[in-house]
């Protein structure tokens, strides 16, 4: 069965106490080297409570930051009883006011000021990114309030200490978890189970092609291009060269045995979630580039280090907070977006306009897709609606006729080879049963790839 993005597993991670093993099954030797390098924090299992609860007590802390200054002089919330809260104003001593929980934001939004420490803020922020539902309790199916979720349980658990980001340590301070989530869990969720989708996701992602795109020739050129697109997008969120600098270094510092591993032996890159205990967070792997040119002797064709890096980077963005399963569309923008920049690249070196698809090699026979065309058309479409949220694209009626149209061509294409390869004549059926015959011998394929 197509795997389905649950956002309850928030509530199976945190509550249930059983360990989630790595997305990518490793040894113990492994395990200890992630555990040691990411923070991983054993027995954080203790009073699991539910979502709305931690909240209530995360602005608990967030008050408790502020009465360390006293100037400040915050009210008090006391969030014991769920259905009317008792609030005791500063103006009203000794008056309990019992008030809806549908208006409890509103008053802790008035009763907070930016003027205090960078914890309070830091903090702060997060509570502002929640989104409400109209009952007044947060919005769990949204990845920004699930963020705020998991910086609250945290610091809860923490007994009211601050954490901040940590090199290696994807989680809710790591600035690109999510950016695209909401868009991304719309996408899964129209799409993740319609053929076309699929049929598009797996015949890009397996196109040997995308990664002879860059001539080994060029490498010198695109290795300074590609990094310039990795910290320019990467700039967007506040991260800055030096430190994009020292997340690749982490990703690519992995052990031997890591590398090494029959999960991830085959690829160029992965980003692994880790949970258990009540952790959950993310980690990034990467083949270093030495590593990499090694590969692309074998290729004919140069993938730079930096076109990984974002191709990972755009998982993140993408991941919703407290996911543990890989949907069936996960490569799909990642795809489309090494693509993009890839064909970037390319164009930038040989100095071709960025209107007229450009001529790859074709690597596959099954499928019709050019790469240079999908490059041109989501381009264009994303300077169109001025978003690089490539699952928002997805979404557009436009680029859905487009994979559709890709996707009947490929099944009359596959179908001729199938029939070919039977000894039968192609000719003998109309364009129309040659797509009908291909669609299903296609979703036989798509059945068995992301069951």
């Amino acid at each position: 069965m197509i795997r389905k993005i649950i956002i309850s597993v928030i509530n199976i991670i945190l509550w249930s106490g059983i360990f989630c093993p790595l997305q990518a099954q490793q040894n113990s030797a492994v395990n200890k080297e992630i555990m040691q390098r990411t923070n991983y924090q054993q027995g954080i299992y203790k009073e699991f409570i539910m979502p709305d609860e931690v909240f209530a007590r995360g602005r608990e802390l967030l008050f408790k930051m502020k009465e360390e200054h006293p100037s400040a002089a915050p009210r008090q919330i006391d969030y014991r009883n769920k259905q009317m809260i008792p609030y005791i104003s500063s103006d009203l001593i000794g008056q309990e006011v019992n008030l809806p929980v549908s208006n409890y934001y509103d008053i802790i939004k008035s009763a907070l000021s930016e003027d205090n420490d960078s914890d309070f803020r830091y903090y702060m922020n997060f509570y502002r990114q929640i989104v409400w539902n109209k009952d007044g309790t947060p919005d769990l199916n949204k990845a920004s309030t699930a963020k705020a979720y998991f910086a609250f349980y945290n610091l809860i658990y923490n007994d009211g200490k601050p954490s901040h980001l940590q090199v290696g340590r994807i989680d809710e301070h790591f600035p690109l978890l999510a950016v695209y989530a909401d868009s991304f869990f719309e996408l899964q969720k129209r799409f993740g189970n319609d053929d076309a989708y699929l049929w598009f996701t797996f015949a890009l992602y397996n196109n040997d092609g995308v990664d002879h795109m860059i001539p080994i020739e060029d490498a010198e050129k695109a290795d300074i291009i590609s990094k310039e697109i990795l910290y320019n997008d990467l700039k967007k969120y506040g991260i800055t060269q030096k430190q994009a600098d020292e997340w690749l270094k982490f990703a690519t510092s992995w052990s031997s045995d890591f590398s090494n591993s029959p999960a991830i032996k085959d690829v160029d890159g992965r980003i692994v979630s880790f949970t258990g205990e009540g952790n959950w967070y993310l980690t990034i792997f990467l083949r270093s580039q030495k590593q990499l040119n090694i590969r692309n002797e074998a290729r004919g064709g140069y993938l730079p280090l930096a076109l990984v890096a974002s191709h990972e980077f755009q998982h993140i963005k993408d991941t919703f907070p407290g996911e543990t399963e890989v949907p069936s569309l996960a490569e799909l923008t990642t795809t489309v977006k090494q693509i993009i920049e890839t064909d970037d690249i390319y164009r930038k070196i040989h100095k071709i306009s960025d209107m007229e698809p450009v001529k790859y090699r074709k690597q596959t026979d099954i499928t019709q897709i050019e790469v240079g065309e999908v490059a041109v058309f989501f381009r264009n479409l994303s300077k169109t609606y001025n978003t690089d949220d490539y699952a928002k694209l997805m979404l557009t009626k436009e680029a859905t006729d487009f994979i559709k149209s890709k996707y009947l061509k490929d099944a009359e294409n596959f179908a001729k080879i199938i029939i070919e390869y039977n000894g039968s004549n192609p000719s003998l059926l109309s364009p129309q049963q040659l797509r009908e015959y291909g669609k299903q011998c296609l979703h036989e394929i798509l059945t068995e790839q992301f069951m």
